[in-house]
């Protein structure tokens, strides 16, 4: 009863000195009695200015001590009108709590260094929750939100709301080029973004992440031609966990350039970069690899990845593309088709396919001719040649035997010493065939008297 009577005083004390506490919460103290915090600023307590309801988040957030603090605006509910920035010429360290709202707004909200944006949670059908959404015209490839400043940026957020493009043309929901470490977005639905819903690329956003528990739903938007859901790109970053992406109502699925779910470019560096528990609808390829030669695409791992749907079909669930001569070093786990999918793996590097329900794990390595494991028992078998493992390196073929002699075999990978090597026509017979192995390269005669034959050969050696 004390307490309650002290919050009833102090609540009536507050609003009477409102010149010198403006926006200030209450709180209590340790002894008890309630006090102002300015720490925590009420952005319902300042003015909407031209009916701008992101000025008096600005005027909360510049009335924030120079030692940074939280702006409350769970106040201001409703469909609201914005028209500025938020964080228009403030650069301090600052928390901006959202209530149950829609921003409706024509600028991006650019959020600065060791800054936070957090909403109520997004924005499920019948409930109260968080939303920004887009009105009126852009510019091309601009973001919704942007995560950072063109100067290194770190620490920014976003969680638990939801971020709609309204099918606005040019638009990209949000956009990290700057944020670097302990930058994040969770918790968060991306919706009818024409371009892309999550952009994450630049050497800006290195060591950003992890992106979890993500929506991106394409509901209004009916020729996606043009639009990439997720757009992962350039160098090491911590990975996505948590990615659903459905794009049911598009007539034309998302961009065949080539087309994806996830576009994956990004060089892991000593990070590495990985894409976990996805899950695609009418989409081509759920994740894609290394479809650009523009950038080094390597020490990518990619697990626990379903295919699409019968009724939302899409062709591959994995697809590692061959567009950069630097992919490679891949690894795919736990990788299942879905009824209404094609393929669950389409290396394009190797040339492999592979049709089975599940891929408990696939490798592929780098160079000219990559070694692949698999525990799919349909691979091409021709792609294990070269170092396989720690303790040797095989080699095999076929090769056509003419006039005495095949032609000259290179080894895709030179040996340490020279490989012990036998060959035989492919009718088992290994009469009058010769192997003369060196590190480098296999010559095969015979004495036999043939115009043309095949014959078999394989080596076996240290690797170099």
């Amino acid at each position: 009863m004390k307490t309650t009577l002290c919050y009833l005083v102090a609540s009536i004390l507050l609003a009477g000195t409102a010149s010198a506490q403006t926006g200030w919460n209450a709180v209590e103290n340790s002894s008890g009695i309630v006090a102002a915090s300015e720490s925590i600023i009420d952005a319902t307590q300042f003015t909407a200015t031209g009916g701008d309801v992101c000025l008096q988040i600005n005027q909360a957030l510049k009335n924030l001590p120079s030692s940074g603090g939280t702006v409350d605006a769970r106040g201001l509910t409703g469909t609201l009108t914005c028209k500025s920035n938020p964080w228009n010429g403030y650069s301090g360290t600052s928390i901006v709590l959202l209530g149950a709202a829609t921003y409706q707004t024509n600028t991006t909200w650019t959020i600065p260094n060791k800054s936070k944006l957090v909403g109520v949670g997004r924005g499920d059908s019948g409930s109260d929750n968080t939303s920004i959404e887009w009105t009126g015209t852009a510019s091309i490839n601009t973001p919704l939100i942007a995560m950072g400043t063109a100067s290194a940026s770190f620490g920014v957020s976003v969680s638990d709301l939801t971020v709609d493009c309204n099918a606005s043309a040019n638009l990209i929901g949000i956009q990290n080029e700057y944020s670097q470490e302990l930058s994040e977005v969770n918790n968060v639905a991306i919706v009818n973004c024409p371009v892309y819903g999550l952009d994450v690329e630049g050497t800006g956003s290195q060591n950003s992440g992890p992106y979890t528990n993500i929506v991106v739903n394409v509901s209004s938007i009916t020729n996606c031609s043009s639009m990439i859901p997720v757009k992962y790109a350039d160098s090491g970053k911590r990975g996505i966990n948590g990615l659903t992406i459905t794009a049911n109502d598009c007539s034309t699925s998302p961009n065949e350039v080539p087309l994806a779910g996830v576009e994956v470019n990004a060089d892991g560096g000593y990070l590495g970069d990985t894409i976990s528990n996805v899950h695609c609808e009418n989409v081509t390829s759920c994740v894609l690899i290394g479809s650009s030669s523009s950038y080094k695409t390597n020490a990518i791992a990619v697990s626990d990845v379903v295919g699409c749907p019968s009724a939302h079909s899409c062709t591959n669930v994995v697809e590692i593309d061959n567009a950069s001569t630097t992919t490679g070093d891949v690894l795919l786990t736990n990788v299942r088709l879905n009824s209404g999918t094609t393929n669950a793996i389409s290396d394009l590097i190797s040339g492999n396919t592979i049709t089975d329900a599940y891929v408990g794990f696939y490798a592929i390595g780098h160079g000219t001719n990559p070694a692949v494991l698999s525990t799919s028992p349909n691979i091409k078998t021709t792609q294990l040649t070269g170092h396989v493992g720690t303790s040797g390196a095989d080699a095999a073929g076929t090769c056509t035997l003419t006039s005495g002699a095949c032609p000259t075999i290179t080894f895709a990978n030179a040996y340490a010493s020279t490989p012990v090597c036998t060959a035989n026509f492919t009718s088992g017979s290994t009469l009058g065939v010769q192997a003369y192995p060196s590190t480098t390269q296999l010559k095969i005669t015979s004495s036999a008297t043939v115009t043309s034959a095949a014959v078999n050969y394989i080596c076996v050696g240290n690797p170099n």
